[in-house]
């Protein structure tokens, strides 16, 4: 019986994400249902936060919050709301809830809720750098912060940044993502040669082109391609002369 080779691992994978690939199952935010208090003028985050642990059952965990950027502390946070009312479904009792100052795709309240959608219970979500990982059932997503989209309604909402379905990474905008999904999902260890690599060698196969990097086991170890404007670059195996 014979047996695939690395080689046609990647050109398939090629082919996959030249095509489009993985796409993400709808995962929407909940809306502004834990919402502070209307106030005279605009409130600080840490204000919103200190409101919603002190009256709405919210508890917030630091390690949640530990990674994100330090240039973005004190503009995000993020909090656990549970809501006991036996009226609520138990699946739809528990809220994460996003605290933002002044960003777009977050009412005027300042708090977003994410939580149950439909076949998929969020796990547990957590900042890092500046993305929102939302980890579900059976996918975990990582949301930009700093970037937008808009919806079918208009509605402004933050950009995917990548997702990960079992053992496949796709659509991942930045290599610094991508490695963090490797080390925390993948099992990859921090101080291997393809977690020091991953970002130069996405520089040196893109440059400054936006792209998406997407990436797979074949045989137990990982395979990366990028993807730019419909072109497929290949970054892991590291090619050597």
């Amino acid at each position: 019986m014979s047996v695939p080779s690395r080689a046609q691992d990647v050109q398939k994978l090629k082919e996959k994400y030249g095509k489009g690939g993985q796409k993400p199952a709808a995962a929407p935010p909940l809306g502004p249902d834990l919402e502070a208090p209307a106030a005279s003028g605009p409130r600080t985050v840490a204000e919103i936060e200190e409101i919603l642990v002190k009256s709405r059952g919210c508890v917030k965990n630091p390690e949640e919050t530990a990674e994100l950027a330090p240039a973005l502390k004190g503009k995000y946070s993020l909090v656990t709301c549970e809501n006991d009312d036996p009226r609520v479904p138990p699946k739809d009792r528990m809220r994460k809830t996003l605290i933002a100052a002044d960003n777009e795709a977050v009412p005027p309240g300042g708090t977003l809720g994410y939580g149950h959608v439909p076949e998929m219970d969020l796990i547990r979500a957590r900042l890092v750098d500046h993305y929102l990982v939302l980890a579900f059932e059976r996918q975990v997503q990582y949301l930009d912060l700093l970037k937008l989209d808009e919806n079918s309604s208009g509605l402004k909402t933050f950009k995917v940044a990548g997702v990960v379905v079992g053992e496949q990474y796709s659509r991942f905008t930045d290599a610094k993502a991508l490695k963090h999904a490797l080390t925390v999902q993948g099992g990859l260890k921090a101080d291997s040669e393809l977690a020091s690599k991953i970002e130069g060698l996405t520089k040196k196969a893109v440059g400054d082109r936006p792209h998406m990097l997407n990436a797979a086991k074949s045989l137990g170890a990982w395979i990366i391609v990028a993807v730019s404007n419909g072109e497929v670059f290949h970054v892991w195996p590291e090619k050597k002369p």
